[in-house]
């Protein structure tokens, strides 16, 4: 009988001590050290990022009324282009109009007639992810 009772209080004892575990620890900490990320968006045809060079003036109209005029950059390999109303050495670009035309743009600029949804404003290249992993030149 001793022993049998040894045994139960035993296996109680041990059941606690295990089911405690259980209930009173904490979540396991999310450690962000070994998560891995992209550094930049890459250039879809060339090594490493978007060369984004300067291809001279913008005029950006829209139902034939001129929504904006500013500068034109283009990716000197994938050939995407952004025509924005701010220069990007200003930390902002105003509105812009992105697409990529597949050949080089001349170096006088670019004049093009777009839908009023397709054009877009920024207000810092820094906290916009696409447009800060740009290398502007």
């Amino acid at each position: 009988m001793k022993n049998r009772f040894k045994r139960v209080v035993c296996f109680v004892i041990s059941f606690f001590c295990v089911t405690s575990m259980f209930f009173f620890s904490s979540p396991p900490m999310k450690s962000h050290a070994f998560e891995i990320q992209p550094m930049y968006v890459a250039c879809p045809v060339g090594p490493g990022q978007c060369k984004m060079m300067p291809r001279g003036g913008a005029w950006v109209y829209v139902n034939g009324v001129l929504q904006f005029s500013g500068f034109t950059h283009q990716c000197s390999q994938c050939k995407m282009a952004i025509l924005a109303d701010i220069d990007h050495g200003f930390g902002y670009l105003g509105s812009y109009y992105q697409f990529n035309p597949g050949y080089d743009l001349g170096i006088a600029g670019t004049s093009i007639t777009v839908k009023s949804s397709d054009i877009y404003y920024n207000s810092s290249i820094a906290n916009d992810y696409f447009l800060s992993n740009l290398l502007w030149y």
